[in-house]
């Protein structure tokens, strides 16, 4: 799934009726390009529902780059969005415990981009030592 992209950092333009109005150029997550308009009585209301809604947006972004989340709430959102529902409820009551139980301990809160094969298996040679 592809992130949203901002294109721009707005124009200002003042209309035909004597008020300002303003536009914020994107790419959707689906890759198609969008814009979002506004308008204002004045240029400097303009300029501040641009930033406004820049800032959301940018935080919008961060929110669904799930490279820089915790292995554990991406894990735990993986199960409650994609697994209930598509799974028997005790193969997915199983899945869930045996996150909480053996996955997130060990590794839960490492970020997801900076987990490697080699602490996988790391950490199931751990997990055979142990028993």
């Amino acid at each position: 799934m592809a992130l949203k992209k901002l294109l721009n950092k707005g124009t200002v333009y003042k209309r035909s009726d004597n008020r300002w109005g303003g536009m914020v150029s994107y790419h959707d997550e689906q890759g198609v390009y969008r814009r979002k308009s506004f308008c204002a009585p004045t240029k400097k209301a303009v300029l501040k529902k641009i930033g406004d809604y820049i800032e959301a947006f940018k935080r919008e972004v961060a929110e669904a780059d799930e490279t820089k989340k915790p292995l554990r709430k991406s894990m735990q959102k993986w199960l409650e969005v994609f697994q209930y529902g598509t799974v028997e409820r005790a193969t997915h009551d199983r899945k869930e415990d045996c996150a909480k139980r053996y996955i997130y301990p060990r590794i839960g809160d490492s970020i997801i981009s900076e987990v490697a094969a080699a602490d996988l298996s790391g950490i199931l040679s751990q997990m055979m030592i142990e028993g």
